[in-house]
């Protein structure tokens, strides 16, 4: 339940008297489709692996998914048939594991997650009708709610009368969400191509050096659009017959679009050697970028990209191309995106001691992060000139320009050292054993710069960039007590146990 404006319900909430007469309560009583969504995933897979000798070995497997989505009332918006390979093909020079070349392709199918499909399904609250309180008449003739005549201008109900629907008689509005998505009926999931080549070279006392070239490719990722046109309109009717003229409602585009790009490529070094029994050492460093015009998801989980917001490359696409000679460059453009980080660099230091009963060990990590990318992006007006004739909704305001490109600035690089204290005590009970440890981040308290302010102020719709129209952009904003640093030093501490 929710308190509705002092437009929609005549209560002018200014002074004393109207607090304590208060705003009249409405509500939104959820009329759309009650019932079960399927996202239903059917797949079968095989692979298998032949060792031709004691150099080549291959690994073919194949993976089928058949997906659908079957709406609340059993309507398919969505279904699919996929086929995902993956290979690898290794190569040992001498047989013995200390010399391995590698290559690898595959290919991760999505699926239709609940997440995504929940935007456009005929669910319960996808459609409804908010409605106000009138199950009590005010005196419309006090001028001030007092001690003397609050009984005039409250009443005191309980809980059955508050929730009971038939006191909500005033249509104050409607919605239905399940007729503004126009979803493609060919939709299907999106998925991610990898491949990889490596490089590890093994040694006899457990030390190892590996070297791995990394590419990822998004496709057919989901996109939403939205235009504000005439053609692109639906005509939305009060189903309670209250009277309420008819309303409508942009609608929403679902489909694939392989022009929402992201792209990553990487070099990983990965590490370790055995000084001896007591001592290891070993780190990793990557090197990569991810580019695209499509932010979102996940560089490192061969995850598919998800959204159900229609910014970006296919809002108001019209309007921005055709009308303002708006280019992509403009309001999607390509360029790092939020996840990218050029460089990752991990070097530690180990050392497994032997206590009376179980071990300790002690261990130094060093931490170094290349700064994420930012981008010089504001609100511009988006120049339409008129809204469209009643019942249409008022027209978009703004887009997101982008100047010089997206993600061409970087936030400073950051380092610090964490040590760490573990141990490990069997106890004599059941095989238990008696586990904690001490962590230390950031041991020497390194106060680092790590990010800035990014907030541009309006441009009124000018597409360049100079350097004097914002001073604080791109600084720590020197005295305004915000926080741009790396966390300080913190300490943490574990006991527990293992069985």
């Amino acid at each position: 339940m929710n308190n509705v404006n002092s437009a929609t319900t005549g209560v002018n909430r200014g002074g004393a008297g109207d607090f304590l007469r208060g705003a009249a309560p409405s509500v939104v009583q959820q009329t759309g489709q009650d019932g079960i969504t399927r996202n239903r995933t059917d797949s079968l897979y095989f692979n298998d692996q032949w060792t031709i000798n004691q150099h080549w070995n291959f690994m073919l497997g194949l993976r089928y998914d058949k997906l659908g989505v079957n709406d609340t009332d059993g309507v398919k918006l969505g279904k699919a048939s996929d086929l995902s390979p993956r290979m690898q093909l290794r190569y040992d020079v001498n047989g013995d594991s200390k010399h391995l070349f590698t290559a690898t392709f595959a290919r991760y199918g999505g699926d239709f997650s609940t997440g995504f499909t929940d935007a456009f399904i005929k669910k319960a609250d996808a459609k409804g009708v908010n409605r106000g309180w009138n199950a009590q008449a005010v005196d419309p003739t006090l001028a001030a709610v007092t001690i003397a005549n609050v009984n005039q201008a409250v009443a005191f109900v309980d809980y059955a009368t508050l929730t009971n629907i038939a006191n909500y008689g005033r249509v104050l509005g409607f919605f239905d969400n399940s007729q503004t998505y126009a979803v493609d009926g060919n939709l299907r999931a999106p998925y991610l191509d990898e491949y990889t080549f490596g490089y590890k070279r093994s040694y006899d006392n457990g030390s190892r050096i590996g070297l791995t070239y990394v590419h990822r490719a998004w496709k057919k990722d989901w996109a939403f659009s939205q235009d504000y046109l005439a053609s692109e309109m639906v005509t939305l009717t009060d189903p309670t017959g209250s009277g309420l003229a008819n309303q409508q409602a942009q609608k929403i585009h679902v489909f694939n679009s392989d022009a929402l790009t992201r792209e990553y490529n990487g070099l990983e070094l990965e590490w370790i050697g055995k000084v001896n029994a007591t001592w290891t050492w070993g780190g990793n460093y990557t090197y990569s970028r991810l580019v695209g015009n499509n932010n979102g998801g996940d560089s490192n989980t061969g995850q598919s990209f998800r959204d159900n917001t229609p910014t970006g490359y296919y809002q108001n696409r019209v309007q921005l191309t055709q009308v303002l000679g708006r280019t992509d460059a403009d309001f999607a453009a390509t360029g790092p995106l939020l996840q990218d980080q050029t460089h990752r660099a991990r070097l530690y230091l180990t050392a497994v001691l032997p206590m009376s009963k179980g071990q300790i060990s002690y261990s130094a990590l060093l931490r170094y992060d290349s700064g994420n990318n930012y981008s010089a992006a504001e609100a511009a007006p988006l120049g339409i000139a008129a809204n469209l004739p009643p019942p249409a909704p008022a027209r978009p305001s703004n887009y997101l320009q982008y100047y010089g490109g997206r993600g061409q600035y970087s936030y400073n690089d950051t380092y610090q050292v964490d040590f760490k204290i573990a141990f490990q005590v069997p106890l004599a009970l059941w095989r238990l054993k008696l586990i904690g440890d001490l962590q230390i981040n950031n041991v020497f308290n390194t106060q680092m710069t790590s990010t800035f302010n990014t907030t541009l102020p309006g441009y009124g719709g000018q597409t360049v960039l100079y350097v004097n129209d914002a001073a604080a952009f791109g600084t720590t904003e020197p005295g305004s007590g915000k926080n741009y640093f790396i966390n300080a030093r913190s300490l943490a501490f574990s006991l527990g146990l293992q069985f």
